[in-house]
């Protein structure tokens, strides 16, 4: 990938950028964590056991602050001009989902409420960013995803139509 500043244009090899990325995201959250355990300790902030959760003591909430900020983070600085048209739709829908999570560790979101907002990030990634998935490598015995407008196609690793 080369990066282009004025006149000065670097070439970083992909697999670099892919490290780097995962690194960065990496230390941002393992930094971010400790910090808000302990902002969610003292604010009160716990995920209490019930019979939906699998875990026997009060939980902090909110670590998907540090998670949702590591990884915006790092694909902001490393994802490259090559993807920013499909990036700023994956960032609006996650965003979406980010502060649904948030509003759901802080007060009760109703499972309507949280299904509506997946769809809306989910609508905003497919409809308006035009991001699908094309191949699934033989997973599951699919292989390539046939998409067309008007007739939406799935084909199989041995090209039958599903």
């Amino acid at each position: 990938m080369n990066f282009t500043v004025d006149i000065i244009e670097i070439f970083v090899p992909e697999w670099l950028l892919i490290i780097s990325g995962f690194l960065v995201s990496l230390l941002i959250t393992l930094f971010s964590i400790p910090i808000i355990v302990r902002i969610s300790k003292l604010k009160g902030l716990y995920d209490n056991p019930n019979g939906r959760t699998s875990h026997h003591l009060p939980t902090p909430n909110l670590g998907g602050v540090a998670i949702f900020s590591g990884v915006i983070i790092s694909s902001v600085l490393f994802s490259g001009i090559a993807l920013t048209h499909e990036l700023k739709y994956i960032i609006a829908g996650m965003i979406v989902l980010f502060y649904l999570g948030l509003k759901d560790d802080i007060l009760y979101v109703k499972p309507i409420s949280k299904l509506s907002g997946q769809f809306l990030a989910t609508l905003i990634v497919v409809v308006f960013g035009d991001i699908r998935i094309a191949n699934m490598h033989g997973f599951f015995g699919i292989g390539e995803i046939g998409y067309s407008k008007r007739n939406l196609k799935f084909n199989s690793v041995y090209g039958t139509d599903q």
